[in-house]
């Protein structure tokens, strides 16, 4: 009994730890997406704001790249246009804010390697626990019926890996 509630505590940390560790694969992925997503909006900012006589899609462009930076980064804020258009501080030293975004990856990157690290070491607690289940199971029923009937009943005590056929593993 000890050695099963052993294995459904081990099985529910399992199931924890993975659930930790799927949250902080999506949060990674997120920033890496968020990322490019910034670096792209710098570079159309950069290629946009610098020229002169932009287009209607051209300057519709650099509005909408301004509004996405400026949601993302509200300090980068100067005012609004009678319109209420965003205008972002001229000076925003961007590789400043690329350099936040790749600390704030490399800390979700950090704590989804923290959680890969943990999600092995909880599955080879389980497969501990699981084992001391079964070697517990064993030795009760060894206790209850001999061990050489165990021994019969478990292929002479040997602990057959191969859970298919022999003839269809040959195949």
């Amino acid at each position: 009994q000890k050695a099963n509630r052993e294995l459904k505590k081990a099985q529910d940390n399992l199931d924890k730890v993975n659930n930790s560790l799927e949250s902080s694969k999506a949060n990674y992925l997120s920033d890496v997406s968020k990322a490019k997503s910034v670096s792209d909006d710098i570079e159309t900012y950069k290629k946009l704001s610098s020229q002169v006589g932009l287009t209607t899609d051209e300057q519709k462009s650099l509005n909408e790249t301004v509004t996405k930076l400026a949601e993302q980064f509200p300090q980068i804020i100067t005012g609004y246009t009678e319109a209420g258009q965003v205008i972002i501080d001229q000076k925003t030293n961007w590789q400043e804010i690329l350099e936040l975004q790749k600390q704030s990856m490399a800390l979700s990157q950090g704590q989804y390697a923290s959680d890969v690290v943990a999600s092995v070491d909880a599955k080879e607690k389980t497969r501990l626990a699981e084992f001391n289940s079964v070697k517990a199971k064993r030795l009760k029923l060894e206790s209850d019926f001999g061990i050489q009937a165990v021994n019969e009943l478990t292929k002479e005590g040997v602990y057959d890996s191969n859970p298919y056929n022999k003839d269809e593993a040959a195949r």
